[in-house]
């Protein structure tokens, strides 16, 4: 008894979570961009574009190399004490590469992002835990995008693909307890990765106005983990062979709907009056109306005469998450200050405001945000006079991003709820840069 008693516990540890989640849409990617408030849709000309409009790529150098660093404090509150949430830290790598063919820019590129401290990390929040819908181990995931870029009409217009891929990890248990010897059996993990399009048009009608579109499919994964322990004949005394209980199957299914990041449409204007200054504002649409709950739930199903004894439980409800669809704006500046042949300074800001979707938690459910305010300030260094080494310019760029979350107050409506009011509010600070190589 005390033997699968042990195997009973072991299994219920070893249940395997599953979750995948991308950076990109919270923290941004690509040190100028971040230093423009994130309003890149018709900026673009390096790998970060492949994020914020794949089309743009096609104004970057035939041949370039991008290698990134950031790290940050998230110092978000619930009810004024200091949630646990880990740095937002991690390396970037893109790569773009291209040809001119028939007078029209070819490009292809690809941006990654890898944490330095967790390559995956998996979290499935208990049924009324809190969770910060857009912070919450949402920097602890690689992310992939890739895809190219091409010229329809010749310096006017471009036209966009990629891919954006999310790691995932799948898997389960199967055990056989026995009585009689000791107990067998298999943990299987499977990494793999999941693929949503990215798509985006580039428009210049006029040298100084630029456009651009761009189509985020969203990404979800939903973790169906099947669990199956084979219980043997259970005897009073190992040897007497008076069996009580008969063989028996247990089907332990995990369920989650462990991330989601919504459907994006986002509109963008650029307007550059001279090589100096760039102004950028973009519009995002967020459809955060079809995001299902995250929180994990259980279905256990017990055959054989245990299966009469300790019948299975119906799942618990699981609780909408309360959200809808909003608008998000950004707006940036670059300013060319210091400009000869040998040296470039490039002076940046922005601003991005996320309203948030998350509507009153008045119930079991705690999910939370609150409108949130993201300020980026950023140089970007560009020396020439590497020509012996590299036949064009080598760029730094380094910028400085801040989350301000207004306070917010959840009020529940039963006065017995697991953790009451929940009052939120805090920031978000982090520093890094990109350190741009191009080659022709």
């Amino acid at each position: 008894m005390r033997r699968l008693l042990a195997g009973l516990t072991l299994f219920a540890l070893l249940i395997p979570a599953a979750a995948w989640a991308t950076p990109y849409d919270t923290f941004g990617t690509g040190a100028r961009s971040i230093g423009m408030g994130m309003a890149y849709g018709a900026v673009g000309g390096d790998a970060s574009a492949m994020h914020y409009n794949p089309a743009t790529i096609v104004k970057a150098s035939t041949f370039q190399l991008e290698f990134g660093y950031r790290v940050g404090d998230i110092a978000l509150e619930m009810n004024d004490r200091q949630s646990d949430i880990d740095q937002d830290r991690g390396f970037t790598l893109g790569v773009v590469i291209g040809k001119t063919l028939l007078a029209r820019q070819f490009r292809i590129g690809v941006n990654v992002y890898t944490p330095d401290d967790h390559f995956m990390r998996f979290y499935l929040p208990q049924r009324t835990a809190p969770v910060f819908l857009r912070y919450t181990n949402i920097n602890h995931m690689q992310a992939t995008i890739t895809g190219g870029a091409f010229e329809i009409v010749p310096d006017i217009w471009s036209i966009g693909f990629g891919s954006s891929f999310v790691s995932s990890n799948t898997g389960g248990v199967d055990f056989l307890l026995s009585e009689d010897e000791g107990a067998r059996g298999n943990l299987v993990t499977r990494l793999a990765s999941k693929a949503t399009p990215v798509i985006g048009t580039y428009v210049e009608p006029l040298e100084w106005l630029h456009f651009g579109l761009t189509y985020r499919e969203k990404r979800e994964q939903s973790l169906g983990l099947p669990n199956r322990i084979d219980l043997g004949n259970l005897k009073v005394f190992k040897d007497n062979g008076i069996i009580v209980f008969q063989e028996g199957l247990e089907i332990l299914q995990v369920n989650s709907s462990t991330h989601f990041s919504p459907r994006q449409i986002n509109l963008a204007m650029a307007v550059e009056p001279n090589d100096s200054f760039i102004w950028s504002l973009d519009a995002t649409h967020y459809k955060y109306s079809e995001m299902k709950s995250n929180v994990a739930f259980s279905v256990a199903n017990l055959t054989g005469d245990l299966g009469q004894v300790l019948p299975s439980d119906p799942p618990l409800l699981i609780p909408e998450p309360k959200t809808h669809d909003v608008w998000g704006v950004a707006t940036g500046v670059e300013y060319k200050a210091i400009d000869n042949p040998k040296f470039q300074l490039h002076t940046r800001a922005g601003y991005n405001f996320r309203p948030t979707p998350v509507a009153e938690q008045t119930d079991v459910s705690n999910l939370l945000d609150s409108d949130t305010h993201i300020i980026g300030a950023g140089l970007g260094f560009t020396f020439a006079d590497f020509s012996e080494v590299f036949p064009a310019p080598i760029t730094l760029d380094i910028f400085n991003q801040f989350h301000y979350m207004e306070e917010r107050t959840m009020r529940k409506h039963d006065p017995t709820n697991d953790f009451g009011d929940v009052k939120i509010g805090g920031y978000a600070n982090s520093i890094g840069a990109t350190f741009i190589l191009r080659f022709n």
